[in-house]
């Protein structure tokens, strides 16, 4: 799963394949916990990672990323 920000810096396209997805840039933080979330389904409970984790990890790796540009740039909606 790949994630840029858009050059509008106010939007967010996570994208693979045919799947495209499009957001406010400000529902970043929203988005991060959702995919974390999912990615931390059934975790083991010594707090190695469940079965869903090589799934999402590559999504919540692509939108930190973008999280990231998004403080660096100072495009004013640091995810929350």
């Amino acid at each position: 799963m790949k994630a840029r920000l858009l050059a509008d810096s106010a939007t967010v396209e996570l994208f693979d394949g045919d799947y495209r997805d499009r957001f406010p840039a400000e529902s970043l933080g929203a988005k991060l916990r959702f995919y974390r979330g999912l990615r931390d389904r059934d975790a083991r409970p010594g707090g190695g990672p469940g079965p869903y984790h090589r799934f999402y990890q590559p999504t919540v790796e692509a939108l930190e990323r973008v999280e990231k540009m998004v403080k660096i740039m100072g495009a004013g909606v640091a995810a929350r």
